[in-house]
């Protein structure tokens, strides 16, 4: 036998009877005590209660109202209890860019204008689909919520009036700038947006305002919160608006990828409520302030039969479109590949956005 072979064995040997000396010394186990409880297995927690790795204050800002507001995230550690009054998911299903040039004359140059456009609409996807993205999202963030420690009030649970918000039932068409979707509630809430707030129906009606703050008043002054997140297909790209002295060509492009490109949040704690407004108690913002996405791929870029053809390129998920064109194309997918796709994207932006309640913890 080889010699470091040997003392291997050795080795192996004396710490073998170590052990069966530490085995024998033991005290034997009382067959009347109760056993301990079972440690889970990793296989038993359910992973998307394991919030992400992002750092949420790099994702959400915001602050009251007025020049000097505070911060928002001031306001978590200030009740244990969160109502979630709002819930609203908007899925973006058609998109457009365009580019332009402007004419512009120097002596000895004369240049023309340019523009150039692009049209992408999402297909295969239907509204059952949607729906039940809308309830599996809600049921995730009020259990993402609830994991940081928090009591979550739903509907269901403090039974407040939802009439005052004068919501509709979803869907609804909505549009914001250049993009238009459908926006969806969870069962048991309807749809509804607040003033000043991104792809709002109305920039200047005040009901649900006012009524978000009597429901926190009523319930105690809980944290009381509204949620609206957008759930986008593709990424438009433009040269923009330029003049003809700088550039000559314009340009526009997509590429396919699902994202939450906003989720805005209201969050009031209303001790005192005034002629609607809140008298005592904190009203603010928290809102993402860069998209989040997933590189699962979901679709494939097809032309349509407006499509000008002529100038246009492109390969699975990109596009682009040079100057003079307009470009109308199709997102084809299914409803499994969406699904997969949005609901990535959706557990991990609100996962994110409950990190703050876990690390402001209430004191």
């Amino acid at each position: 036998m080889k010699p470091l072979l040997s003392i291997a064995l050795a080795t192996a040997a004396l710490l073998g009877a170590a052990s069966l000396v530490h085995a024998q010394a033991a005290p034997a186990a009382d067959p009347a005590a109760p056993l301990p409880p079972a440690a889970p297995a990793a296989s038993d927690v359910d992973p998307a209660l394991q919030l992400p790795e992002l750092n949420p204050a790099e994702w959400f800002d915001g602050k009251a109202g007025g020049t000097f507001g505070e911060k928002s995230v001031n306001f978590l550690p200030r009740s244990k209890r969160v109502a979630l009054v709002g819930f609203r998911v908007i899925f973006v299903n058609e998109t457009f860019a365009r580019a332009r040039v402007r004419a512009s004359y120097l002596p000895g140059r004369d240049t023309t204008g340019a523009s150039a456009g692009m049209q992408v609409n999402l297909k295969g996807v239907d509204d059952a689909t949607l729906q039940a993205l809308t309830d599996k999202a809600y049921a995730r963030f009020v259990a993402q919520l609830r994991a940081t420690g928090r009591e979550v009030l739903t509907v269901a649970d403090a039974k407040w009036d939802i009439a005052p918000f004068q919501g509709v039932p979803g869907p609804v068409e909505v549009a914001e700038g250049n993009a238009k979707g459908r926006a969806f509630a969870p069962k048991g809430l309807s749809v509804w947006s607040l003033m000043h707030f991104p792809w709002s129906t109305s920039r200047f009606d005040q009901t649900a305002y006012k009524a978000m703050n009597e429901v926190s008043n009523q319930l105690g002054a809980p944290l009381t919160l509204a949620t609206t997140l957008v759930v986008d297909f593709a990424q438009m790209t433009s040269s923009g608006n330029r003049s003809g002295l700088v550039a000559r060509t314009a340009e526009v492009g997509t590429t396919l990828a699902i994202s939450v490109s906003r989720m805005d949040n209201r969050l009031v704690r209303a001790e005192e409520v005034k002629f609607g407004g809140v008298a005592k108690g904190d009203d603010g913002a928290l809102s993402l302030t860069r998209g989040i996405e997933t590189d699962l791929e979901f679709a494939v870029l097809t032309k349509t039969e407006k499509d000008h053809g002529s100038g246009v390129g492109g390969f699975l998920s990109r596009a682009f479109v040079g100057s003079g064109k307009t470009a109308f194309r199709l997102a084809e997918t299914s409803n499994d590949e969406y699904s997969k796709a949005a609901m990535a994207v959706l557990e991990r932006t609100t996962g994110t956005f409950a990190k703050l309640f876990a690390e402001h913890a209430a004191r």
